[in-house]
């Protein structure tokens, strides 16, 4: 069974293996350098020099970690959501007391800039946070500059969730003036769950160490200063690392940027998606994202539109053929299938589901 799922991926057998090895202490020479690896090859995937947080877990902890380490009970911050990640984003910044303004549209549409730059001038909030990838619905933020662009005008922060797009997307941090970035192990960067990581920019760093050290701290296991410092003076976590898990990381970071090069491996996953949007569009089934600009490279999303079909059944069908797909989500979840595009697959993976699921709906 290969999974083209969202997340968790298919892993290499390489990578797996490196799960294998004998264990090593998370504070020795050895474990450092798997860390001070990590953090290089990361940094060259982003192709920029920032300050990177490694964390024990998958996504929610590095976006919660970000959240609850960037911003304090009672700062404003603006949301922008296209599904349920955007607006888990929104509970978790209203859990930490912060006063949230959400600029919510529905999946494949643009932000409304006007209303978003309207919040800005009367709120003057301190950071806008987004989704570059919202894995429930498929769709790409791409206009993030413009947000960014936004947010820089009043002097807010830019924090960005790319679990989902970190690897897979195109995403010029540097150029864009994203603050903060939240990714993961598990996504387009082909490993297997838990481990995640932020990328900061120094005045990020900064708040983090202020908000560490206030009347309001996050919890040490989200800590963003925490773990920047003993990356700093350990190269290492402050906690118990899941030693397996990084090894693995490391060894596919270092096929991503080694063996196929970072250009090459991000514009692997625009192939395979293209050929599931071309294949999979007509009168029975059709991407959920209608405008090709806002549809995510890293996983596609099909609503499906035949009434004597669901989505449950075209899932059950790909997987007797030994594929793992994923059923929509929120208001999507009974009428719509999710194919991610990451993970150890090729092009031929893609192309069979694409017959199967046809097949079953005789087109």
């Amino acid at each position: 069974m290969k999974l083209l799922t969202p997340g968790p991926v298919e892993v290499c057998s390489d990578v797996l293996k490196e799960m294998s090895r004998p264990m090593i202490h998370h504070r020795g020479e050895g474990f450092r350098r798997i860390a001070r690896d990590i953090a290089e090859l990361i940094r060259d995937i982003a192709r920029a020099e920032r300050h990177i947080a490694l964390f024990n877990g998958t996504g929610t902890l590095a976006t919660e970690a970000m959240i609850y380490s960037l911003l304090s009970p009672g700062d404003r911050a603006v949301v922008i959501s296209h599904g349920v990640f955007g607006d888990r984003l929104r509970d978790t910044a209203s859990r930490r007391g912060v006063e949230v303004y959400v600029v919510k549209q529905d999946p494949g549409e643009p932000v409304d800039m006007d209303r978003l730059k309207a919040i800005m001038d009367e709120k003057k909030p301190k950071a806008v946070v987004a989704v570059a990838n919202e894995t429930s619905t498929g769709h790409r933020l791409s206009d993030l500059d413009e947000v960014s662009r936004a947010a820089r005008s009043v002097g807010a922060y830019v924090f960005v969730d790319a679990v989902s797009a970190f690897g897979g997307e195109e995403i010029d941090v540097e150029k864009l003036g994203i603050d903060a970035l939240a990714s993961c192990s598990h996504k387009a960067l082909s490993a297997p769950p838990g481990v995640s990581f932020i990328l900061l920019s120094d005045e990020a760093v900064e708040i983090a160490e202020r908000i560490s050290r206030s009347g309001s701290p996050p919890p040490r296991y989200m800590d963003i200063h925490l773990h920047l410092e003993s990356m700093v003076r350990d190269s290492s976590t402050p906690y118990t690392a899941v030693i397996p898990v990084f090894r693995a990381f490391r060894r596919s970071l270092e096929n991503i940027v080694r063996n196929h090069g970072v250009d090459r491996w991000v514009r692997s996953h625009s192939e395979r998606s293209e050929i599931l949007y071309r294949g999979l569009d007509n009168g029975r089934i059709a991407p959920l994202i209608h405008n090709p600009r806002y549809r995510a490279n890293t996983l596609t999303v099909f609503e499906v539109r035949d009434g004597g079909v669901s989505a449950r059944d075209i899932i059950g069908h790909v997987e007797s053929a030994g594929y793992t797909i994923s059923p929509g989500m929120g208001s999507y979840r009974d009428r719509a299938i999710r194919i991610g595009t990451m993970g150890c697959i090729d092009l031929e993976d893609i192309y069979r589901v694409v017959n199967e699921i046809n097949s079953f709906l005789r087109i």
